[in-house]
């Protein structure tokens, strides 16, 4: 297990390395611990160099910044999220970028409210966002507020998911030879 996760670790930092050397020289590089502490509407840009989970991780700090999704092994990370890895990253701004299309993907945020009144925003969720209690034996009781449409659901938790969670899940798990 070492050598295996020893090899994607050296892969991914490779990656980093492509990145900063000759697709982004004057780019700003932050590990995901900074990104609390940036104002990130600074950056017209910015590319989530990791795999799907880091990309996801990466989007609830974002608001309105566009998101590439850079896949940073390859070897070991199918990516279902992902558009790119550092080489065809590169290739892609060198030499194609105007025929590059934007994709827009739904966001997803819920406003909880609690019995006693607090109110919390969740972040923006590119996939899903889980509202569970911290142990799973226990129910709740939740009243699910949508476009003035009122349900009340009792349950451990909640999963509430964009086309990204559901279809983005589905693409990494499905055999790829059932769409030869």
């Amino acid at each position: 297990s070492f050598d295996k996760i020893h090899s994607s670790h050296l892969r991914q930092l490779e990656s980093r390395e492509i990145l900063q050397r000759e697709v982004f020289p004057d780019g700003k590089f932050i590990f995901r611990d900074e990104l609390d502490k940036l104002d990130l509407s600074k950056f017209g840009v910015i590319v989530a160099l990791g795999g799907d989970n880091h990309f996801t991780y990466v989007a609830h700090h974002c608001e309105n910044n566009r998101i590439l999704g850079c896949n940073s092994d390859i070897q070991t990370s199918l990516g279902a999220l992902l558009s790119f890895n550092p080489l065809t990253l590169k290739q892609t701004i060198t030499q194609n970028w105007e025929n590059t299309t934007e994709e827009s993907w739904s966001l997803i945020s819920v406003q909880i409210e609690y019995p006693d009144g607090r109110k919390i925003n969740t972040v923006n969720a590119v996939s899903e966002i889980s509202i569970r209690n911290t142990n799973p034996d226990l129910t709740s009781r939740y009243v699910i507020l949508h476009q003035n449409a009122k349900e009340e659901q009792k349950s451990s938790g909640l999963l509430l998911y964009t086309g990204a969670g559901s279809t983005g899940w589905y693409a990494s798990c499905k055999n790829k030879e059932e769409d030869k």
